[in-house]
């Protein structure tokens, strides 16, 4: 699997402008909604990075690329393209992009930064098994575990396709030790933390991400792509 980070804050504006030249009607529409231009800008720089890295893994014109989309809105390709599976975040000036052959994937990035009340968040939206879990951490290791849950949550509810439909709560991962557990409980569904792996992402130290893919697959190789057009090998 293949995990690529794009910081499109470091490209200059006149180049996030020029996206606009391969996003379809309904992407530009999607763009234009966004009441602030910098919402516009991170939505335009985040589907040309897709297109563009869809083109080159496929052999195909960015701009050639459609989707179709899931009851809850998962984005696949469509067409003779199918079969390459992709998951999509940003958060920030960051976007990244997690590519996978035939296997149900998802993403999740999160830039962290303290908050007041990070212990009713967890309470709230995570399982009482998490909420223990994170509760026996120390306190200075809290928040890095709450990212990392989250996130990880984030990714599997994404690779799934129903997004928040599933309830945060009715599922479990681990929040004192690293991803690589995976699922640890998923509600009514016993054979399903089974079928799953979770990681978390290391290329970029300031972020928070993790990755959810259904197994078997082999090593998760993460990259970081300067925004440069690339270009298909032979």
């Amino acid at each position: 699997m293949l995990v690529v980070w794009f910081p499109f804050g470091e490209t200059d504006d006149q180049t996030i402008a020029s996206c606009a030249t391969i996003l379809s009607e309904d992407e530009q529409a999607r763009a234009d909604r966004y009441r602030f231009e910098p919402s516009r800008r991170q939505f335009r720089a985040t589907r040309w990075g897709l297109r563009t890295l869809l083109g080159h893994l496929l052999g195909i014109a960015p701009a050639d690329i459609t989707f179709r989309y899931g009851t809850h809105g998962k984005p696949h390709l469509a067409g003779t393209a199918a079969g390459l599976e992709f998951s999509v975040s940003h958060t920030g000036q960051c976007a990244a992009y997690a590519f996978c052959r035939d296997q149900l994937v998802g993403i999740d990035i999160e830039e962290p930064r303290a908050r007041e009340n990070t212990e009713g968040l967890v309470r709230r939206f995570f399982s009482e098994p998490e909420y223990r879990d994170w509760l026996s951490l120390p306190e200075a290791e809290r928040l890095a575990a709450f990212y990392r849950g989250w996130t990880a949550k984030e990714a599997w509810l994404k690779a799934r396709g129903t997004g928040l439909n599933f309830p945060l709560n009715h599922f479990a991962v681990p929040m004192s030790t690293c991803l690589e557990r995976g699922l640890s409980w998923v509600h009514d569904e016993p054979g399903e933390p089974a079928r799953w792996r979770l990681a978390s992402l290391t290329a970029r130290e300031d972020l928070a991400g993790s990755v959810a893919v259904l197994d078997p697959i082999g090593q998760i190789r993460e990259v970081i792509w300067s925004g440069q057009e690339v270009h298909r090998a032979g």
